[in-house]
């Protein structure tokens, strides 16, 4: 505008000038007129922007990433506040309207205080307890919790409960693993209580621990038995051993008469108990 108003000037002080160029410099300063923009009137952006301000929010109370589109909208706004001169009301009305957006948007951080738990009690498991494809996924959504755990600040609390729901369906959905079969120490206590020999044991006692010994021959001699059925053959055995019990022996009382008088018709006994 102010290039076209100033050719302008320069024609007025030149006499000789054709008609077609007054015509054309004339024209050429309406269609600058008409191309002026009122700047925009920021007084409620300058309201808004003071608004939240006075808010005093914390930028750590909220996720990064929502956190950086309120920052951006906010220093855009400040920016047309401070120099409007380049800014029509479109663009004012724009930022505002950005800004409020974003405050709206901003996302608290998630509370990972429950997941953190879930976490620790997850890490006490062992990868050789479990199967290779149910340990893999499992494996991934713990990994994916800690991600969370040890970094909350773009994580907001629909997002930490989804962490800790995969993590707990993983758990849940772990399969244990086959145990190798370990026969030594069920082959062991066999061999040391096969010879046993009924020393004087109750009957019930007896019959319970015979049971335990042919239980543990029959799954030593089982080719397929597995290790559930080893150690639960073990413990059968050991606790068949430890409920033996003996005969108890009947206390027997020895009296022995040391001196018998009568006298009227009564008899008087002295005697002295020996066990």
């Amino acid at each position: 505008m102010k290039a076209v108003l100033d050719e302008a000037e320069d024609l007025l002080k030149e006499e000789a000038q054709d008609q077609d160029t007054i015509d054309a410099k004339t024209e050429a300063l309406n269609a600058a007129i008409e191309a002026l923009v009122k700047r925009g009137d920021v007084k409620e952006l300058s309201e808004l922007v003071k608004a939240y301000e006075e808010e005093k929010l914390n930028e750590g109370v909220y996720t990064t990433s929502t956190w950086s589109v309120y920052q951006t909208a906010f220093d855009a706004a400040k920016a047309i506040i401070k120099d409007n001169s380049n800014s029509d009301q479109e663009k004012v009305d724009a930022a505002k309207t950005a800004l409020e957006v974003a405050k709206e948007a901003l996302e608290e951080r998630g509370n990972t205080d429950s997941l953190k738990e879930l976490v620790t009690v997850c890490e006490e498991l062992k990868e050789e307890d479990f199967t290779a494809d149910t340990w893999k996924v499992f494996e991934n959504a713990l990994d994916a919790a800690k991600a969370i755990v040890a970094d909350n600040s773009d994580s907001n609390q629909t997002q930490v409960d989804a962490a800790k729901e995969a993590l707990q369906k993983a758990k849940d959905d772990l399969k244990e693993a086959e145990k190798p079969v370990n026969r030594s120490k069920l082959e062991e206590a066999y061999n040391k209580y096969k010879d046993l020999k009924n020393d004087g044991y109750t009957e019930n006692s007896w019959k319970t621990f015979k049971n335990a010994l042919d239980a543990a021959k029959a799954v030593l001699e089982y080719e397929d038995a597995t290790a559930e059925q080893v150690d639960a053959a073990l413990a059968q055995l050991e606790k068949a051993v430890s409920g033996l019990k003996k005969h108890q022996l009947m206390e027997v009382e020895t009296i022995k008469v040391h001196k018998i008088t009568i006298r009227n018709h009564l008899q008087v006994v002295q005697a002295q108990t020996e066990v």
